[in-house]
């Protein structure tokens, strides 16, 4: 293996193939791979262009609508992902100057979140590519610090900025590495800049309340903190680097030494967000891929420290290929379905169009509404290509379906209920891609998922067992009034929900339903709340509930307290 990569190494065209060959492997995947359930999501997104939404930011649907509008299938939603992340190598390349191009290629390419991020739509294929970027173009600004050196690392702000709000942290870092940037004029010419190309993101997210952050950090995972959310997170890093390679990657970046500025700004990145991102372990579930950005720096870092070191560079020779191999492997199966025992895998990327298929055939014409998911009616719509919905109840989260218009566009018509539980007076189906689904037709289709309801008292302590009138405030912000309900079994009903430690406790409705849906547009009225429950801290949403559908979320978690 070190003879043939010596040879390898002496090969002048090495950089050209391999960035032309991963090119190829990516654009073939994109081709024979069926959209993963974020994908078709984020596809969605794109279908509905705006300065953000519930989860992210809006770079991703941009760069799909400039393809998907004029390439069919999922290599139009993932062309961008495939160019981006050969892109990246590419960066990567210029920036290490690696005098071994055969290890660092090696390297490179036993990570899985490259490979993942090779084709693989979601936002964190742009973060990469402009992070990576980034780091170049920073490289070159603290070589020479020119007014076009400046403009061009505003452009990779604005792009990180864009692509996912976890670019943040490494713009932070890279201050924080380096605060003599802080006398620097250009240094705020690129602040002026980029916070005036971003400011319409950030109305956004002042407009929506910086809902997006709240969820995520907050709202995300209901239950309180348990020892394998940071255990979890921990291990993640390890197999997104890796998995093998991981393990010599990781330390490599955190041992590797500071020789100037630039070392400094990586090194001050990888500790930082990975750092934060354990301390916010503490507090929610956090995703493996939430510190994609961090990989390159922790990649540019590792390789010098790797290369000079003959054992670690060695375990790196062992390792590698392994690693390689697998990913190979997988990537095959995503195409042709080698591995039929992996199901969840099989799951996300095979049969879903047949699936749609079946689906479409069961409506039979009519619009289809799906329950505590928003993968499935995404995919629905792009392999169906017919629009669809999801309702949300509170045991579940709200998602960028509460913010379209699906929900006016469906009001009273009649839809195909569909469920991944069962729910009452629902037939079952088995589908071809080995899930069930529960359904059934609700005539004249109601729902009230944009409907807020305010709490207007701060208290928050109540006597168990004793009755509490709790004033609350209904804002309909539907066009229609909904003043009349034709579907007797859709009933709208006030509900307030308890819960504890993120489990539900009970929920109580002791107002009768709206005969005749919302009389107003705005209705104040005392809410009768008696709670049967020991005392304790408890946390409550008010909601509205229709018929025999679990109350959607209008309200916001309170937390309480019971004496």
């Amino acid at each position: 293996m070190k003879d043939f990569l010596n040879r390898l190494n002496t090969y002048p065209k090495l950089t050209s193939v391999v960035l032309a060959s991963w090119f190829v492997l990516n654009l073939l995947q994109s081709i024979f791979t069926e959209l993963f359930h974020d994908e078709a999501y984020y596809w969605m997104f794109s279908q509905h262009l705006a300065w953000g939404y519930a989860e992210h930011a809006p770079m991703i649907a941009f760069l799909i609508r400039l393809t998907s509008s004029w390439m069919p299938g999922e290599v139009g939603v993932r062309l961008f992902p495939v160019l981006l992340s050969t892109g990246t190598l590419y960066l990567l390349t210029n920036i290490a100057k690696p005098e071994n191009l055969a290890v660092w290629f090696l390297l490179l390419l036993s990570v899985v979140g490259l490979h993942i991020g090779g084709f693989f739509t979601a936002p964190d294929a742009p973060l990469v590519f402009f992070t990576a970027l980034f780091f170049c173009l920073y490289q070159k600004f603290l070589d020479q610090e020119s007014w076009l050196h400046s403009l061009y690392l505003t452009l990779a702000v604005i792009g990180m900025l864009y692509s996912k709000y976890h670019g943040i942290m490494i713009l932070g870092c890279t201050l924080l590495s380096n605060l003599s940037l802080l006398k620097n004029k250009k240094f705020w010419a690129i602040v002026l800049v980029a916070g005036l190309a971003w400011s319409p993101v950030l109305f956004w997210l002042i407009e929506q309340r910086f809902s997006t952050f709240t969820f995520h950090l907050f709202n995300r995972v209901r239950k309180p903190y348990e020892i394998s959310f940071s255990l979890n997170y921990i291990l993640s890093q390890f197999l997104i680097l890796g998995p093998l390679v991981g393990l010599l990657i990781l330390p490599a970046a955190f041992l590797s030494p500071i020789k100037n500025l630039f070392d400094r700004a990586m090194k001050f990145s990888v500790i930082g967000v990975l750092s934060f991102l354990l301390l916010v372990s503490f507090k929610t579930w956090v995703e493996a891929n939430w510190s994609a950005s961090a990989m390159i720096p922790a990649l540019l870092l590792a390789y010098p420290f790797i290369l000079q070191r003959p054992k670690w560079k060695q375990w790196l020779i062992r390792l590698a290929p392994i690693s390689i191999g697998i990913f190979l492997l997988l990537r095959l199966h995503l195409m042709v379905n080698l591995l039929d025992s992996v199901s969840n895998i099989r799951n996300e990327v095979h049969n879903w169009s047949e699936w749609a298929e079946e689906i479409n055939t069961l409506a039979d014409g009519r619009p289809v509404v799906f329950y505590n998911t928003y993968q499935q009616p995404a995919k629905y719509s792009f392999y169906a290509a017919v629009p669809s919905h999801s309702v949300n109840n509170y045991l579940y989260h709200k998602t960028q379906y509460d913010n379209w218009e699906f929900a006016e566009q469906f009001q009273g018509q009649d839809v195909l209920f569909c469920s991944r539980y069962p729910l009452p007076g629902m037939d079952t189906i088995s589908t071809i891609v080995d899930i069930d689904h529960y359904y059934r037709e609700i005539p004249r289709f109601q729902s009230y998922g944009k409907i807020k309801i305010d709490v207007l008292t701060d208290q928050r302590s109540f006597q168990t067992g004793k009755t509490t009138m709790i004033p609350i405030r209904i804002v309909n912000p539907y066009p229609v009034h909904l003043r009349k309900v034709e579907n007797p079994d859709m009933l709208p009903q006030i509900t307030c929900n308890v819960f504890e430690k993120g489990r539900l406790k009970k929920h109580y409705y002791p107002l009768p339903p709206f005969e005749e849906g919302l009389p107003n547009d705005t209705l104040e009225l005392s809410f009768p709340f008696s709670p049967g429950l020991p005392a304790g801290e408890y946390e409550m949403i008010f909601s509205i509930r229709v018929g025999w559908l679990d109350g959607s979320i209008n309200g916001e978690f309170e937390k309480i307290q019971l004496e």
